[in-house]
């Protein structure tokens, strides 16, 4: 996983979030893939960038669906980012770490993931084959980099 580290002290030596004493090689955001997945298949999950997530930010998590659908309203006014950046401390380097973001705002290590669903065929041969990549039974995730912002 990708975050604050060696190799970012390496990159931009006076950011303060560089503090973990190992190194990713990677000075700012990494590779798709470079990194081993995790025990669902999906690579890049925490780390990187940000991602920026359909969820409508809310401070509670009360009312969240239960089936996993996203939190949605008409006039959301903050989407939720999770999983930390290539310039975070490692207690922001997991899914569960969530923060708010304006759908307005740009910043350099903040993306979001396209996904699509799988044909049963699709999943079929994904189930099959542990070498592809973004192996998944259901989706296929890619990070995007957003630019810095403005």
């Amino acid at each position: 996983m990708n975050g604050g580290d060696r190799a970012l002290r390496r990159a931009e030596p006076k950011n303060s979030s560089a503090k973990v004493e190992c190194d990713d090689g990677a000075g700012f955001t990494s590779p798709v893939g470079r990194y081993p997945p995790n025990p669902f298949g999906l690579r890049d999950i925490t780390g990187n960038a940000w991602e920026w997530v359909e969820d409508c930010y809310a401070t509670s998590l009360e009312h969240i669906a239960k089936d996993g659908s996203p939190r949605t309203t008409v006039d959301c006014i903050e989407h939720v980012d999770r999983g930390g950046s290539f310039d975070d401390y490692p207690e922001d380097l997991r899914s569960a770490s969530r923060h708010h973001i304006k759908p307005s705002a740009r910043w350099y290590n903040t993306g979001f993931r396209l996904a699509r669903t799988l044909s049963e065929a699709e999943a079929q041969l994904s189930r099959s084959d542990p070498e592809l990549p973004g192996r998944s039974s259901h989706l296929r995730l890619y990070p995007a980099k957003v630019g810095r912002r403005h």
